[in-house]
């Protein structure tokens, strides 16, 4: 019997490992995606596509950047990434894609997650759609974020689409540039100080229980030598 109960107990502690497995995947997929959606803290681009723009340069691929953008469209496509592990899935993000046109008349994407990025962007774009063609009077919106290709394949579909139907030009033209700002990089800072902050939490744990466990096995010792004395 006792060993049918040690047997049973196992099999609990492994179930309930699996369970508290999943629950931690769940939150930091989530967090994940909460985070990307709302974090505000991001680093300070050094390069200015502005310039490459104004100088008539080829732009820095690969690079993190800052853009002036001041003409939006969109979001003309969704992406959702999800992760799954056990059987569990969870949605780790979900990027905007949005067209910019740029100062020197080609047009490129934006790829962005965050919640207040998103609200001034279609705010852009819901003015640039009510006025006729691209007006000097509107807002300007600073973006930073790595300048990298558009490589999706529908993703980059739907950027070809609404090329020839919103701009009703080639998706061959000279003027578009299959390149997208995505503004989640440089986000990192924020993570760091969560991971930390975790990471301090856990040693804390790991110390009291530590603690915990010393002074048990020391109450122990000491009613087993009260015992030996009787």
């Amino acid at each position: 019997m006792k060993k049918a109960g040690s047997a049973g107990a196992a099999i609990l502690r492994y179930i309930l490992g699996i369970v508290l497995f999943g629950i931690i995947f769940w939150l930091l997929t989530s967090g994940t995606r909460i985070l990307n959606e709302n974090n505000s803290m991001q680093r300070e681009a050094k390069t200015a596509l502005d310039d490459y723009i104004a100088d008539g340069r080829e732009f820095p691929e690969g690079e993190y950047v800052s853009l002036n953008v001041r003409w939006v469209i969109g979001p003309f496509g969704t992406l959702t990434s999800t992760s799954t592990t056990n059987g569990i899935t969870a949605t780790a993000g979900v990027s905007y894609y949005y067209y910019a046109v740029l100062e020197d008349a080609t047009v490129m994407a934006i790829k962005t997650e965050n919640r207040e990025e998103r609200a001034v962007l279609d705010e852009m774009s819901e003015w640039l759609m009510s006025v006729d063609g691209y007006p000097m009077n509107g807002k300007t919106h600073k973006l930073q974020g790595k300048l990298i290709k558009l490589q999706d394949g529908d993703m980059k579909k739907i950027f070809r689409e609404g090329i020839q139907s919103i701009f009703s030009i080639s998706p061959d033209d000279p003027s578009v540039r299959y390149l997208v700002l995505d503004t989640t990089a440089g986000r990192g800072d924020l993570y760091f100080i969560i991971i930390f902050s975790l990471a301090a939490v856990a040693v804390v744990i790991m110390l009291i229980r530590r603690s915990r466990k010393k002074r048990l096995e020391a109450e122990n010792t000491e009613a087993v030598s009260e015992t030996q004395s009787f």
